[in-house]
């Protein structure tokens, strides 16, 4: 499930590095917020169903 959701979040980001110019501190903040968000999603549905994060 991570690495399907990397699949797509990877395309995204090289289109913003194309549309907004090479700023790659912008880059790794949003980078770093999406998989902060993606970790605290994945905790939160792990911890509801029972899975002890199997699938990170």
């Amino acid at each position: 499930m991570f690495n399907a959701l990397l699949l797509f979040i990877i395309p995204i980001l090289i289109l913003f590095m194309l549309f907004k110019g090479f700023s790659y501190l912008k880059i790794a903040l949003v980078l770093m917020n999406i998989m902060l968000i993606l970790a605290a999603i994945h905790l939160v549905i792990s911890t509801k169903t029972g899975d002890k994060g199997r699938n990170m």
